[in-house]
C-alpha cells in the first residue's frame, strides 16, 4: 500500500508537465463540503495529485510545483481562473487560447 507522502513525493514537484488540467469533485454527491481538486497531465492524462478543497490559495500552492506548465485546462470554476492567472502572472503574460476554460501560461 502506498502512503500519500509516498505519492506526493513521487509527483511533486515535475518538470515535465506541459498542459496542467484540473478539476474539482466532491467524494459524496452534492456534498460540497467534500469538494477536492484533482490535477492531471492533460498530455499523457497521467494523475498527479488530489487534494483536498477548490479553492484558489490551494490551487496556485499546487501549481507552483509545476514550474514548465506553459497551458492550464479548466473548468469555469472561478478558483481555477484565479488561480491560473496569479500563477501566470508571476512568471510571464497570458491569454486565453481556443476558449475560456484554456489559459495559456
Amino acid at each position: 500500500m502506498w502512503s500519500a507522502a509516498t505519492v506526493v513525493a513521487q509527483n511533486l514537484p515535475r518538470r515535465d508537465v506541459k498542459v496542467l488540467a484540473v478539476d474539482d469533485v466532491n467524494l459524496r454527491k452534492g456534498d460540497a463540503s467534500t469538494a477536492c481538486s484533482v490535477f492531471i497531465d492533460g498530455e499523457t492524462h497521467r494523475f498527479l495529485l488530489m487534494v483536498e478543497g477548490a479553492r484558489q490559495d490551494t490551487t496556485e500552492a499546487v501549481m507552483a510545483k509545476f514550474p514548465t506548465v506553459e497551458i492550464v485546462s479548466r473548468d469555469r470554476g472561478s478558483a481555477y481562473a484565479a488561480a491560473a492567472e496569479a500563477g501566470a502572472n508571476s512568471k510571464s503574460p497570458m491569454g486565453s487560447i481556443g476558449s475560456p476554460t484554456c489559459t495559456k501560461r
